[in-house]
């Protein structure tokens, strides 16, 4: 096999036939074949782009005809402050919030900005998914069809 085949329509012309063919050529075993062939991205119909399998498929050859680029930067702006103490009846609070009516001192103001970065290939129902959740996702996925071929007999 030269590779996974990876396919998101069932191969029914003569020219994806013959590529599906060399990428299997070789291999005998029915339940091989037959494992091979359920995991095609096809099978999940509409749903097909939304497969671990044409994500990979998709990267792997953006990775080999181009550099891979940033699709979208999601901002998202957060501030994150410690309350020390209520301040005493009456006392000046220099740094002062409300909660539940009453005011609190703020200590330690620290304004956050955190990004994540996505790609195309990474999206879920039309969300993108962050580039590390993405991987890992691959990863997992990959790692489950690998069990698959590993407890073929």
């Amino acid at each position: 096999m030269s590779q996974f085949p990876i396919f998101r329509f069932r191969p029914v012309k003569r020219k994806d036939k013959t590529r599906y063919e060399g990428q299997v050529a070789g291999i005998r075993r029915a339940v091989v074949l037959a494992l091979i062939e359920r995991s095609q991205p096809y099978h999940r119909g509409d749903a097909r782009d939304r497969d671990w399998l044409a994500a990979l498929k998709v990267l792997s050859n953006t990775d080999k005809h181009r550099s891979l680029s940033v699709q979208v930067v999601e901002v998202q702006p957060t501030t994150n402050f410690t309350i020390a103490r209520l301040p005493d009846e009456g006392a000046e609070t220099p740094a002062a919030a409300w909660l539940d009516g009453k005011p609190i001192e703020i200590v330690d103001v620290k304004p956050e900005l955190t990004t994540q970065v996505s790609f195309g290939e990474f999206s879920h129902d039309g969300r993108l998914v962050p580039v590390i959740a993405g991987l890992r996702a691959l990863h997992l996925s990959t790692a489950k069809l690998i069990a698959l071929f590993e407890n073929v007999r």
